[in-house]
C-alpha cells in the first residue's frame, strides 16, 4: 500500500481530504502533531517543537543547531511511521521530510483564499481577522519552508499532484488522490 503526504494550508479541506484518502485506502492518517510528540521523545525541547515552530523562522534564524535537530527528529519519527507503507500524513511540509524516498505520493491541497476566509468566519472570526490569519499562515509557511529547506512551498514541481478544492468537492478530491495512490509507481517496496 502507498505512503501519501498531503501538504495543506490552514483551511479545513486539506485535513478532510487526508482523512478521506486514509479511509479509502484503509490506512492510518497522522498529522504533524504526532511527529512533534515523537521529536520531543527524541530529545528536541518541547519549547522548540511546539509554539516556537509556528511563529516561523525569525526565531529559527538564531537557532541553526536546534533547527537541524528538530528537522532530523521529525524525519526520524516520520520514517519510523512510513517504513511499512500504508500511511497518509498531512501537514504543510511532509512532502519535504519524505523528499528522498521513492514511491511516496506528494499531494498539495489548495483552496482559494476566499473560501479559507469564510471557513474561519464560520469558526467565529471577523472577516478582517480571518483575512489576516490566512495571510499570516501563508507567509509563515512560506518563510518556514524557505528557511528550513531553501524551497518555495507553493512550487508545484515539489508535488506529484495538486488538488484545487475550488472546483472539486472533498469527496471527489479524495477519490482522485486515492486512485492515484493505487498506481504501481506509488507502491512501497523494499
Amino acid at each position: 500500500m502507498p505512503v501519501v503526504s498531503i501538504a495543506r494550508g490552514c483551511e479545513r479541506g486539506g485535513q478532510a481530504v487526508a482523512e478521506g484518502v486514509a479511509a479509502a485506502l484503509g490506512c492510518p492518517c497522522v498529522g504533524r502533531e504526532i511527529l512533534v510528540e515523537a521529536a520531543v521523545e527524541l530529545g528536541v525541547s518541547p519549547g522548540l517543537a511546539g509554539p516556537r515552530i509556528e511563529r516561523g523562522p525569525r526565531v529559527w534564524d538564531r537557532l541553526a543547531t536546534e533547527r537541524r535537530a528538530y528537522v532530523v527528529a521529525l524525519q526520524a519519527a516520520l520514517a519510523e511511521r512510513v517504513a511499512g507503507g500504508d500511511l497518509v500524513y498531512h501537514s504543510y511540509a511532509g512532502h519535504l521530510l519524505l523528499q528522498d524516498l521513492p514511491g511516496v505520493l506528494r499531494v498539495r491541497v489548495i483552496a482559494p483564499s476566499e473560501s479559507r476566509v469564510r471557513a474561519m468566519e464560520d469558526d467565529g472570526l471577523s472577516r478582517e481577522a480571518a483575512e489576516a490569519a490566512v495571510r499570516r499562515a501563508d507567509e509563515t509557511r512560506a518563510r518556514w519552508t524557505r528557511t528550513i529547506y531553501g524551497l518555495d512551498w507553493a512550487d508545484p514541481a515539489l508535488y506529484d499532484l495538486v488538488v484545487n478544492l475550488d472546483q472539486l468537492s472533498t469527496a471527489d478530491a479524495c477519490a482522485i488522490v486515492a486512485q492515484t495512490a493505487r498506481q504501481p509507481q506509488f507502491a512501497v517496496t523494499d
